[in-house]
């Protein structure tokens, strides 16, 4: 996008309005397809989010229902049982020989008993009265207040941290060193032809024009759309399947 920008920039100071629509049209479609292609890669990938969205169960109105995660608020009552993963923060109404299995918040390795407070602790390994989201029920049965959902709960920042410090994938640095590459090529070709065609003695505002021109045929312009495309038809199946 950055070479046929450039490229549009070099036409208009040259006067040649023809070459100016053509490369800005390309542009135009590239970036449309792109954002369309995007929005349907988004709407697969929210697809696959609702068909896996685990379900919890709720006491809500004196009746017990069965509601996706997403759907919990503040002063759910929730119910637990063993291999249930705990959906939100929350401390505990009533308990049975409950322990639940904190390691991915903690560190314990074995499951910890937790039993109804209260505890004042200010420490999660401490919270004997408190569940959290991300840990796991490994036996017992309980009745959860939920009090935090969603990036409020303990587990909830911790991830935040690290998507926001989430460096790009394998995927997203190749496909840069291949538009790094592919800018680099293009600049040397569009160079030397230039060169050439100034050692020729061709006019210098041709040589220039034609020079812009090998650089816009070199550009693989549909790119970034092909590579949303291919990733959003990829997304699709697994939504439909699902």
């Amino acid at each position: 996008m950055l070479i046929l920008l450039a490229s549009a920039i070099v036409s208009a100071l040259a006067g040649d309005t023809a070459s100016l629509i053509i490369i800005l049209v390309i542009v135009a479609l590239s970036v449309g397809l792109d954002v369309y292609q995007e929005h349907g890669a988004e709407a697969a990938a929210a697809a696959l989010r609702r068909s896996i969205a685990p379900m919890v169960q709720v006491i809500r109105d004196g009746r017990e229902q069965a509601i996706p995660t997403a759907g919990l608020v503040r002063g759910d009552l929730v119910r637990l049982a063993p291999g249930n993963l705990v959906p939100a923060d929350g401390v505990i109404v009533s308990s049975r020989s409950l322990r639940v299995d904190e390691a991915i918040l903690t560190g314990e390795p074995f499951p910890v008993e937790k039993r109804r407070g209260p505890s004042n602790a200010v420490e999660i390994a401490e919270a004997f009265d408190a569940l959290f989201a991300g840990t796991a029920v490994v036996s017992g049965e309980a009745t959860m207040l939920v009090v935090a959902i969603g990036h409020a709960t303990a587990f909830g920042s911790i991830s935040e941290e690290i998507v926001a410090d989430q460096p790009p994938s394998a995927f997203e640095r190749r496909l840069h060193r291949l538009g790094l590459l592919i800018v680099r090529l293009t600049l040397a070709l569009v160079l030397f032809v230039l060169l050439v065609q100034l050692v020729l003695d061709r006019p210098p505002l041709e040589s220039f024009m034609f020079a812009v021109a090998l650089a816009v045929g070199l550009t693989p312009e549909l790119l970034p759309m092909v590579t949303t495309v291919t990733l959003s038809r990829g997304a699709w199946p697994g939504a439909r399947s699902s």
